[in-house]
């Protein structure tokens, strides 16, 4: 899976390595020019991978040359479709880095007593940031896909997150569990979101291996991958299907979601998931990072939730472990919601219907049934409660795929009996006013259930 360097073809251009050095060079400030940058870039690298005047063999680095003899890589060279496939590879591991971070925030989130504390409003805010950051990985996907069909995953089920697990091809290992906010989670949370020294960050930028010692390196790597693609690797076409503006109106930062439809928007995608994890500088206050260094264990204290609620043992069939099923039912319904979102086209009611289950999922649906688990007692036990699994939950499929998940969904909400059932009728009925999978169906859907 790794991208191996080989031949001169395959060097980063150096003077664009760090970040620094982007923000020096155009890539990211507004006010140069990205693609006369880029550009001028690729005709020393042409150059210089294929022995032409103006480049340097030995070294790769770009040169700019100008005139007849520079000439560019095609876009459709076997050369240039490795590189793509090695990111997408790349692109789908963060993808997934991303989709594991996001149910140990929140369930940290979720066990603090009062929610209008510091560390609460910090975590939610890292945890809609996590969100954006799976939404700008996946564009970058996007962009660079092949078909309609090859399009991120979030719901699969060989790769789905599941608790405890080790942090993927993190070096050196890390567990990510589900825990309440104590000294023991913002300790994880500081090495998830670690930064490495200087040195170091270089040595990982020349590494062929797939392992990296933060989540910065990681996306150094990706970024030095986009940067040896030539201009036209992404397709602008693919842009209408990517989550933008105003898919995530409600999510903090999302107008960050630019268009990623060139080399320079596509790094500029991943740089600010760097800069919002461990920082443009050590001490960035705006930085996940910063927020974990900075945190205290609630005032008000936690919920008696455990480690790993999915260890936990329900009694099957009560209406506690419906509760917990519905959690997940819904968690993984959104995630399919995501998916089709990058399939389908602009302007369409079908598009609106995903969005607006996206929306209801987020602010109306997972928050109250979460918020429920944790405050309920788990029968049989004397100081422990229930808590949100985040795990997978496997809907029937038919020769649609995924299109009776809503009705399968809606069928576990009215199981629901009794004081169980009043308590969390507000969320059953939002449950019910959310938009079919069902492609056939998004015609047919009135507009005032959008």
């Amino acid at each position: 899976m790794g991208f191996t360097p080989s031949n001169g073809m395959y060097h980063t251009m150096s003077f664009l390595r760090s970040q620094e050095d982007r923000r020096a060079n155009g890539i990211i400030l507004p006010k140069r020019n990205p693609i006369d940058t880029y550009q001028r870039y690729l005709a020393g690298y042409a150059a210089s991978s294929m022995g032409l005047p103006g480049g340097d063999p030995k070294h790769g680095n770009a040169i700019p040359v100008f005139g007849s003899d520079a000439k560019l890589i095609e876009p459709s060279s076997p050369s240039v479709q490795s590189i793509k496939e090695s990111l997408k590879e790349h692109l789908q591991i963060a993808i997934m880095i991303e989709l594991s971070t996001i149910p140990v925030y929140l369930y940290a989130l979720y066990s603090v007593k009062d929610p209008k504390e510091e560390a609460v409003l910090w975590l939610r805010s890292i945890a809609m940031e996590e969100m954006l950051h799976l939404a700008l990985a996946g564009n970058v996907y996007l962009a660079l896909s092949d078909g309609p069909a090859d399009t991120p995953r979030l719901y699969h089920s060989p790769d789905f997150p599941c608790y405890p697990s080790q942090m993927i091809n993190r070096k050196p290992d890390l567990e990510l569990q589900l825990r309440k906010l104590d000294h023991e989670f913002i300790e994880l949370g500081k090495k998830v979101e670690c930064r490495v020294h200087e040195f170091e960050e270089e040595e990982a930028m020349n590494s062929t291996s797939d392992e990296y010692e933060s989540l910065g390196q990681f996306y150094r790597g990706c970024i030095k991958l986009i940067e040896n693609l030539p201009p036209g690797s992404f397709d602008p076409g693919k842009k209408n299907r990517q989550i933008l503006i105003e898919d995530m109106v409600y999510m903090h930062h999302s107008n960050d979601l630019e268009p990623i439809v060139d080399v320079p928007s596509a790094i500029r995608a991943l740089d600010i998931i760097i800069e919002q994890g461990e920082g443009a500088k050590a001490e960035d206050e705006e930085s996940h990072l910063f927020k974990f260094n900075h945190m205290q264990p609630p005032q008000s204290g936690t919920w008696p939730i455990p480690v790993n609620p999915a260890e936990q043992k329900l009694r099957a069939g009560s209406d506690l472990a419906r509760v917990s099923d519905l959690f997940d039912g819904c968690y993984c319904y959104l995630l399919l919601s995501i998916e089709e979102l990058w399939k389908t086209d602009p302007g369409t009611t079908r598009r609106s219907a995903l969005g607006h289950n996206i929306r209801t999922m987020m602010r109306d649906i997972l928050a109250p049934l979460a918020w429920w688990l944790v405050e309920t007692r788990v029968e049989n036990e004397e100081s422990l409660n229930a808590a949100p699994c985040f795990g997978f939950f496997d809907f029937e499929k038919d020769f649609m795929g995924t299109a009776r998940a809503y009705d399968q969904l809606n069928d576990l909400a009215k199981s629901l009996s009794g004081r169980v059932a009043l308590e969390l009728k507000g969320v059953t009925n939002m449950i019910s006013k959310l938009s079919s999978l069902d492609p056939s169906l998004y015609d047919s859907i009135p507009e005032s259930r959008l």
